[in-house]
């Protein structure tokens, strides 16, 4: 029997005419491996519920669902199993031929087919045995089946094709699924509706040539909650597709879920270097994502386990992989979560990745927003081994490294834990931007070790290692932040041609030369109200601040064989150091860095209180009218030099020695 489009609403309107009322109004069915029901519906067996009560039963599904009225709830034996050798049914989808094992093709007929258990472990099958798409519907809710291997061999949907006004899974195993298109567990078909999909797993699906390996929404909802998605495949020839390997929607979102070795690949994407191809290995979608855990998941392109997506809060993303751009997220905008041990490479991700050298943000990149996020231990072959043009708030970036390996002298590796964007409120701590073995100190092979090209705001950057240039920092910028212990295997251990640095404490880094500031001949830094102390030098003759224009900054008790504290007088004012010369405010006289009242390397001497100059934004309520430790840098009219004011941070007692 052949049952398709208009001739099986037909006949199903038919059958209600001449049919028992029981069955033509909203009804309860039952389906059993025992039962007596023939087509007629005339003889029936028994199925026996919990309670006890015996009921009438068909022993064929597909002839309870004809049979079965709009809103109908149809109960299904546990172990009941439609496999080889039974009917199957022709969907309304024609493009291609696609059989359905199943269809429940009335136009919006709302039917709940379930398991007796509820529960795909023990609950009925429906099985496609790699000829044929398990389930078709409209508007249905499945819930506790097992859907086996289906397949479709033009067209989306491998284990359920949903159309028109969608449908809803509860507690569904799809494995082994796959379809020609779009959604190897579960495709969707024309306008449909909102897909809802609680509790499933999809294991081993794959979208062939198409998008969303375990479920494809395309511009539609599709809201899965607590889902489990493991060795789920988008593999794509052609422009656009191979994008999400376990989720794809336009609008689809995800709650409580986990995705497992997931993977985006798409060989076009080779050749067209697109950023839609091969995008997201555990999803890629333009909606939420929320208390999900991605692992070991891959993509070709951008976003080892998310792309795309507008954000959500609390995610984990673990060890994920991406061939350029982001090992764990491209873009998004998350609040709360991790992102551990993920690689952006061009040399580790899956064969047919993107060959091109420029590979960036081991664990975010592409303008992903991020806030009370973990970054630690990721790895981009080139930049942002943490993230690459990002913002981020509240967040602690440690361990990451931007490293190649073997690149050439050409190859610039920069932002060991940050490149590019802006960071406010963060800890940037142990990270490394450097090159292969042999070549510290060499230009191009590691600048920035913790950031490269950022705003810093707020920031405490610290312990981080650039094998070139900028140990904590290149480039960028940086206002009331903390950065110390960093090391650079040439110039500027702390800063690196940083501008503008106003209240920051640069202090104990290491370098080989300027191990404080070091500025190019381009752009000098400028360095205002802030203290550079205790950097050390290894090379001989070489000053702690290098070409920058200094203004009520202390710079002194930096240390190396026969260290200059900074080798320029041009345009420094109000700043105290040992080679003043007593013009434009400037002063020799020792600061007296000590501990005191309540904050760290105060300038307590009264040469360098009240003695700044006075800027407009000085007291203008913003993030530089503060100190590191939030008193206002004017006090008694006039700023101090250094990074912070004078004045104790409140509830502390002053005691200077």
């Amino acid at each position: 029997m052949n049952l398709k489009g208009k001739s099986f609403r037909i006949l199903r309107s038919a059958l209600c005419i001449i049919a028992a009322p029981a069955v033509c109004s909203a009804a309860t069915l039952y389906v059993s491996m025992n039962g007596l029901h023939d087509v007629n519906g005339v003889v029936w067996g028994t199925y026996e519920t919990d309670d006890g009560v015996a009921h009438n039963a068909y022993t064929n599904l597909q002839q309870a669902i004809n049979a079965a009225a709009t809103g109908s709830t149809i109960w299904v034996e546990d172990g009941f199993t439609v496999s080889t050798g039974a009917t199957f049914y022709r969907g309304k989808e024609t493009s291609g031929g696609n059989d359905t094992r199943i269809v429940s093709d009335g136009w919006n007929s709302k039917l709940t087919i379930r398991s007796r258990s509820g529960d795909w472990r023990t609950g009925a099958e429906i099985r496609g045995d790699a000829i044929t798409r398990c389930f078709g519907g409209q508007s249905d809710t499945l819930i506790g089946f097992r859907l086996v291997s289906g397949t479709t061999t033009n067209g989306a949907g491998g284990g359920a094709l949903v159309s028109q006004y969608g449908g809803t899974f509860k507690n569904c195993l799809f494995a082994d699924c796959s379809a020609a298109a779009g959604g190897g567990g579960i495709g969707r078909s024309g306008p449909s509706s909102d897909l809802t999909v609680t509790d499933c797993v999809f294991s081993n699906c794959v979208a062939r040539n198409g998008n969303g390996g375990g479920v494809s929404a395309d511009n539609k909802n599709a809201n899965c909650s607590g889902c489990l998605f493991v060795n789920a495949r988008a593999n794509g020839s052609a422009w656009s597709n191979g994008r999400g390997g376990g989720l794809f929607g336009e609008k689809s979102s995800a709650t409580r879920c986990v995705f497992v070795n997931c993977h985006a690949y798409n060989k076009a994407q080779i050749a067209h270097a697109s950023q839609q191809n091969g995008d997201g290995g555990g999803a890629c979608s333009s909606s939420s994502i929320i208390d999900c855990v991605f692992s070991n998941c891959t993509a070709t392109s951008g976003g080892g386990a998310l792309s795309r997506c507008v954000g959500g809060r609390n995610v984990t993303i673990v060890n994920c992989q991406a061939g350029r751009g982001g090992g764990g997220t491209r873009g998004g905008k998350w609040l709360g979560g991790s992102i551990v041990g993920c690689v952006d490479t061009n040399s580790s991700a899956p064969a047919g990745n993107y060959t091109s050298n420029n590979t960036y943000g081991g664990g975010a990149s592409d303008g992903a927003v991020l806030t009370d996020f973990l970054i630690s231990g990721n790895r981009a072959h080139f930049y942002g081994g943490g993230v690459n043009t990002c913002t981020l708030t509240n967040c602690v970036v440690v361990s990451n490294v931007a490293s190649n390996g073997t690149a050439g002298s050409s190859a610039v590796i920069a932002g060991g834990g940050v490149y590019g964007g802006r960071a406010v409120g963060c800890v940037i701590a142990g990270n490394i931007a450097g090159g292969p073995a042999g070549k510290k100190g060499a230009q191009y092979f590691g600048s920035g070790g913790g950031a490269y090209g950022t705003a810093l705001v707020k920031c405490l950057v610290t312990n981080n290692v650039a094998w070139y240039r900028g140990g904590g920092i290149y480039g960028g910028s940086a206002q009331n932040c903390l950065v110390a212990d960093n090391e650079s295997f040439s110039a500027g251990g702390g800063c690196a041609a940083t501008t503008p640095v106003f209240n920051t404490l640069i202090a104990r880094n290491r370098a080989t030369q300027q191990a404080g500031v070091w500025t190019d001949t381009s752009a000098k830094t400028v360095l205002v109200s802030s203290t550079v102390t205790e950097n050390a030098n290894t090379v001989a003759d070489k000053s702690a601040v290098y070409r920058a224009a200094v203004t009520n900054c202390v710079v002194w008790g930096n240390t190396g064989p026969g260290v200059i504290q900074t080798s320029t007088l041009q345009g420094a004012a109000y700043s105290c150091f040992p080679e003043a010369n007593g013009l434009n405010g400037t002063t020799a006289r020792n600061p007296g860095l000590a501990d005191a009242g309540g904050k760290a390397f105060v300038a307590t001497a009264l040469s360098c209180r009240g003695k700044g100059l006075l800027y407009g934004w000085m007291d203008d309520g913003g993030v530089r009218s503060l100190d590191w430790y939030g008193a206002p840098r004017v006090y008694r009219g006039r700023p101090d030099i250094g990074w912070v004011s004078f004045k104790p941070v409140p509830g502390t007692i002053l005691s200077v020695k």
